[in-house]
């Protein structure tokens, strides 16, 4: 499961952090695009799977 805080129409950037440590995030947007590419980088090479946030 991917949850990005906010997605919105930007560009994609491919430049990006994923986090299992939520702890003094207050949230930010990531484009569609960015969340695509974190999802097709993962199924490719699964460093985040089973880890969850928290």
């Amino acid at each position: 499961m991917v949850g990005p805080t906010t997605s919105a129409k930007l560009s994609c950037k491919a430049r990006y952090r994923a986090l299992t440590d939520l702890q003094g995030i207050h949230g930010g947007h990531i484009s569609r695009a960015d969340v695509a590419d974190f999802m097709l980088a993962q199924a490719k090479a699964p460093t985040f799977t089973g880890q969850t946030p928290c």
